[in-house]
Parts: structure tokens; sequence; C-alpha cells
């Protein structure tokens, strides 16, 4: 398969169709693209129980709220906020991208203007779609280690930014993690600029040790928005997302309104309910199998030679690797020869559209134990001829079979 990635939504569609059709056997493809949790780890039964609980219940079915649901717009007050009477100023979203749509199509009737938007270097390409539909400018800013770049963001502020958009925790696709000065310093420069601010935090129930999260009460601001979804730590079709501003208002409503009225009530009823009895057991699930999954991943790239071609950091959470080529060409050619042979993976190109494109993102969320093994040696830059080096074929598989066993044993604890 022969393909240019240029970063569109079209383009990543078109990049999953040919490689599905270059592929006579579609079992065989591995998608290292795929931001959602393997099966087993996802919910459904325990949604779908709470679901029939509230089959008697016929205002769970009729039209409702566009705030949302009550019981859980306190839920999310309390587990994110840890403040039961903010819960008024939650609304319940279809996932973060209506989330993200409201906020942009309210923000700009009020600015009455194309916004010029700050994002991060490399940005869910998600929000940026939002944003070209709404005709805004779009402003990349330097991200380091630490989280985005004070001295690039002030001399873009003094330029003029209207909004900006930020992923502190985990952030989608580099995993960095936004240090507590860096935010505080985002929080400073706020306070002076005085612009709009959404905070992204989809992915932060998904760090390995919850004691190495950071805070969030620095972004307590009148011009800040929070943005959350379970579409990474349950499932991507329950659909049920958040978004927090202080003194929620009519006009968010009324945007909320003209898309699609309401999230589902039934959904919200066990999504709820899930929250209060299974989510933190759950959760601890996840993160364990996650971390040991990243550590598999990083141990196989190691075994199967793309230390030699690629240098990447490790995460504290999340879903992915950001790898980077370190000859800094293209990785083009490596991702149409692993689409060759059944492997999506994401170009650093999806993630800003004028650069990335020496950078690839794994994610390791989706495929099993066994599945990242195998993939990996199928796309390795290992000589099959060579001797394997490090761990032995033996000890691996022996490997595996723990990694299985013990998966079991978890699954059986918490199912």
């Amino acid at each position: 398969m022969k393909t240019k990635t240029k970063g569109s939504v079209k383009d990543l569609l078109d990049y999953y169709q040919k490689t599905y059709e270059s592929q006579k056997d579609r079992n065989r493809i591995r998608d290292f693209f795929d931001s959602s949790l393997e099966d087993s780890l996802m919910p459904k039964k325990k949604i779908w129980s709470y679901v029939k609980k509230v089959l008697d219940k016929s205002w769970a079915f009729s039209y409702s709220s566009p705030q949302g649901d009550e019981g859980l717009r306190m839920n999310l007050a309390e587990r994110y906020l840890n403040n039961i009477k903010l819960a008024d100023d939650f609304m319940v979203t279809s996932g973060a991208q209506e989330a993200f749509t409201i906020i942009i199509q309210y923000l700009s009737k009020l600015t009455k203007k194309n916004m010029r938007v700050g994002v991060e270097e490399f940005s869910y390409i998600g929000f940026r779609h939002v944003l070209a539909e709404q005709k805004c400018r779009i402003k990349y800013l330097k991200l380091s280690n630490e989280g985005v770049n004070i001295n690039n963001l002030t001399k873009e502020l003094k330029k003029g930014l209207d909004l900006i958009y930020v992923v502190p925790d985990l952030q989608n696709p580099t995993g960095v993690v936004y240090s507590e000065d860096n935010r505080r310093q985002l929080r400073k420069l706020q306070e002076k600029y005085n612009f709009w601010l959404i905070v992204d935090l989809s992915y932060r129930d998904l760090y390995f040790d919850e004691a190495d999260m950071p805070g969030i009460t620095m972004f307590n601001h009148k011009r800040t928005f929070l943005v959350g979804s379970f579409s990474k730590t349950m499932f991507p079709s329950l659909r049920v997302g958040w978004l927090y501003y202080p003194k929620m208002n009519n006009d968010l409503l009324l945007v909320r309104r003209s898309i699609d009225l309401f999230q589902p009530t039934f959904l919200q009823l066990a999504v709820s309910k899930y929250l209060n009895c299974d989510y933190s057991s759950h959760l601890d699930r996840v993160r364990t199998i996650m971390k040991d999954k990243k550590n598999l991943l990083i141990k196989e790239l190691n075994e199967n030679g793309f230390g030699k071609k690629f240098q990447w950091n490790d995460v504290q959470g999340g879903y992915y690797l950001w790898l980077r080529r370190i000859d800094g060409k293209s990785c083009q050619s490596d991702i149409n020869k692993w689409a060759n042979k059944g492997v999506i993976v994401a170009s650093g190109v999806y993630f800003n559209l004028t650069s990335g494109s020496d950078y690839i993102r794994l994610c390791f969320a989706r495929l099993d134990v066994n599945q990242i093994i195998q993939t990996i040696k199928r796309i390795g830059y290992l000589n099959r001829d060579n001797q394997r080096t490090g761990v032995s074929r033996k000890s691996r598989s022996r490997i595996c079979v723990k990694v299985q066993v013990w998966l079991k044993d978890i699954n059986n604890k918490y199912v």
C-alpha cells in the first residue's frame, strides 16, 4: 500500500479503508490507532444490568433536561471537583466531542468573530475538526515535558489568542503530564490576558498510580471550561461525557438544545449507578492492566529493534507511546510497510497538519497481551536470520503465560 498522510479526517478514513482492503484476512489486522479499551475490559454487562433496572421508570425514556440527570451531575461534581454543590454547573453531553462543539459554537456567537485558538503542537484531531467547522484560526503552541511552553505561549498571547485548549493529564498523543508549576503559570497568564480556556480531562482517570495525579483546582477561573468523558475508561459507544462551566447559563443550554436536545436519560441513570458502585474497582483493574501492557510494549519494542530507529519517553498512564524517528525522517514508509502487513498506527501528522511526519503514536489499550507481542514481532526491524538478543523465546513464552494467568485472576476478581 502506498499512501501519503496529510492529516485530515478524510485522509484518516482513507488510510483505514485502504489498509482493510489490502488484507485478504481481516482477522489479521491489528489496530494500534483505536483509542478504546480491549473488549474484556469494557464494563458492558454491568452497565446493561443497571439499564435493565430502570426499564419500569417511564420518565427515564421520555424527553429530559438538556443539562442532564441531577444525580449524575452530583456524582461528577463530587468526583472531579470534590464539591457536590457545583452539580448545577455541570452539563451531561454525548461524549467530550459534543462538549467541544457546544463550547466553540457558544464562544463563536459570544465573540462574534472567527476566533484565534491556541492548541498544543500535537493535538487531538477531533477538536481541530470542530475548530475548522467554525472557521477558527489555529495556532500551535510548543509543548515540553513540563507542559505547554510558557515563553512561547506568552509571545502568542501578546499577538492575540482568544481561546486555548490543553490536555494537562496524560496528553494525547504525547503522554505529557503538566507539572504543578506549569499549571500555576498557565493560570497566572489567564488572569493577566483573560483568555478562554478549555481543559480536557478525558485521560485524568487513567494514571497508573493515582498518587501521581496533579491538581486541577488552579484551573478554577470564570473563563475556564472543564471537559471529560467515559469513552476512554469505559467504552466509546456509551457516549457519556460532561462539561463544567462556572455559573452554567441558558445560552450554553440553548446551544445544546440546537444539537440534540439531551443525552439519553436511561443511560445517565445507569452510569450514575455504576459510578457509585463499581467505577473505583474498575479503574483499579484498568490501571493495573494498562501499566503492564505499556511495560510489555516497551520491552517488545526494544527486543525487536525499534530502539535503533525510534526514541520514546515512558509514560505515567493513559493509552499511548509517542515515538519519533531518531534520524528525523518521515515515518511514511514505515507506516505504509506496516499497513501492508495489516498493522494500523497513527501518524504524527494527524496531530499537527503542518509537521509531525517523523512521529507515530502507538495505542496499547485496544490489543491484548498476545496481540501486542505478535504484532511488534510482525513489524519489527530484526532480521529473521539473526539471533534474537535479550530475553529468549522460551522465557518470553513463560512471561506471556504468567500474564495470561494474572489477567484471568484479575477478571475473576472484578467481574
